[in-house]
């Protein structure tokens, strides 16, 4: 049938970019919430859905994929963007492997939109809160 048929492309695709992704240098694969992702170091920088692949990009690089519709704002629910993540489909692959490469290359990068890791305590330690 027609839908045994796109789900073995979406497979196929989905294959062929994990194996690209690998072959990128010092990347190392694990499987989070179900899905495949892929860290360079201990930064995540894409991970595989059905059909697609979801790319950690900077804020100017995701916009400019957006206003290009080259992928869409990545969403946790219905309607809610999870931080500057970039979902982009698998049906153009020259497309999907180039957006890999620019999240790849920001992964090697120190990120200084995101959080901040807290401090170590460098004093004693916590004195325990008197009841009121």
């Amino acid at each position: 049938t027609i839908s045994d048929t796109m789900s073995t492309a979406r497979a196929h695709a989905s294959a062929a970019m994990h194996a690209a992704i690998l072959a990128l240098p010092g990347v190392a694969p694990k499987k989070l919430f179900g899905a495949q992702a892929f860290f360079l170091g201990p930064r995540m920088f894409a991970f595989l859905v059905d059909g697609a692949v979801v790319l950690k990009l900077p804020a100017g690089e995701r916009r400019a994929a957006v206003e290009r519709e080259e992928g869409r704002p990545f969403l946790v629910g219905a309607h809610v963007p999870f931080g500057r993540w970039l979902e982009v489909a698998l049906d153009d692959p020259a497309r999907a492997l180039y957006l890999i490469r620019v999240a790849y290359g920001a992964a090697q990068v120190p990120d200084r939109e995101g959080p901040r890791k807290r401090r170590q305590r460098t004093t004693g330690p916590r004195r325990a809160r008197q009841p009121s």
